[in-house]
């Protein structure tokens, strides 16, 4: 979730506890939503630490939100491993991971009070890995169903909510499980208030919903997908 205003005391207290990363290496301390801010706003890939940390935090919070997100702890995300191998964990897991490394040792409750992860560290590959796995699944694309990543999925026309862990056609909007007019008036509801999620019509999750969401709804017409994973 994006403003200062949804992020609550109860948020901060929990991503206190993450290790998360300065760019000097030393702990974060998220003490105010305005700190917590400032500090996203300066992180740099300098130091790994500090942008791992920051899709960390981003992460942290779109479960703590998944209301408003969709994210949830079982969902899968892709994780490219530094010898180009890849795998699915949960986000649950992803983000005890990333805790563990930000830790700079075998215990997350004990982390060091210094972690520097410049260019040429030796496990700089694996911290790049986490932040490219959580960056892209803050950004809706690094989620997977079965294996598959949603982006391979909308080539062939479906769409996997995270939050329900439900297959759908791409352009089933209500998520009825068929693409009809209540989806495409959902759809023209969406494009002429300017809506930006799913459930207004932005079915590419770019962004906005226009002709490219109408063109999606319209190659899936009266289509249907009926199973979960």
């Amino acid at each position: 979730p994006n403003g200062q205003a949804l992020i609550t005391q109860s948020d901060l207290d929990v991503l206190s506890r993450l290790n998360l990363r300065s760019g000097d290496g030393s702990l974060f301390d998220p003490a105010t939503a305005a700190v917590l801010s400032d500090w996203l706003k300066g992180r740099s890939a300098e130091n790994m630490v500090y942008q791992l940390s920051g899709h960390l935090a981003a992460m942290q919070l779109n479960l703590l939100h998944s209301d408003f997100t969709g994210v949830t702890a079982s969902a899968m995300v892709r994780v490219e491993n530094p010898d180009g191998t890849t795998r699915s964990v949960s986000v649950a897991d992803l983000i005890a991971e990333a805790r563990l490394a930000l830790a700079g040792g075998p215990d997350p409750d004990s982390p060091v009070q210094t972690l520097v992860v410049h260019s040429g560290h030796p496990d700089r590959a694996y911290f790049t890995s986490l932040k490219n796995a959580l960056d892209a699944a803050n950004n809706n694309t690094g989620f997977v169903f079965g294996g598959i990543t949603l982006k391979q999925l909308a080539l062939v026309g479906l769409h996997y909510d995270v939050q329900s862990e439900t297959l759908r056609v791409s352009g089933d909007v209500n998520g009825d499980g068929l693409v009809t007019l209540i989806d495409l008036t959902a759809f023209a509801i969406g494009y002429v208030t300017g809506g930006t999620t799913w459930t207004d019509g932005d079915l590419n999750g770019d962004g906005e919903v226009s002709l490219v969401d109408l063109s999606i709804v319209a190659s899936n017409w009266r289509k249907s997908v009926g199973y979960r994973r």
